[in-house]
């Protein structure tokens, strides 16, 4: 059995640019050890979501061609280590 805690954290965001950066910014702040947590968001936004994301260096980026959040939430997941 693996002692290690392993979080997955599913963040639908469509041009959320503004709530993300406070949003990612708290999840880092967390006393988790970074390997631990992988951080997954929907990236079919258009602005300034998908750099914020990476200015964090978000685990996985990934494209929601339908671009509704029930369908990000699917998606992320899916794309999920753990579940």
């Amino acid at each position: 059995m693996e002692d290690k805690l392993s979080i997955s954290i599913v963040i639908p965001t469509y041009n959320s640019e503004k709530v993300l950066d406070k949003c990612l910014n708290s999840i880092c702040k967390q006393k988790y050890l970074k390997e631990k947590i992988e951080i997954i968001i929907d990236g079919g936004s258009i602005g300034k979501t998908l750099d914020t994301a990476r200015k964090y260096n978000a685990d996985k980026i990934f494209t929601n061609p339908l671009k509704t959040r029930d369908a990000g939430k699917s998606i992320g997941v899916d794309a999920a280590k753990t579940k």
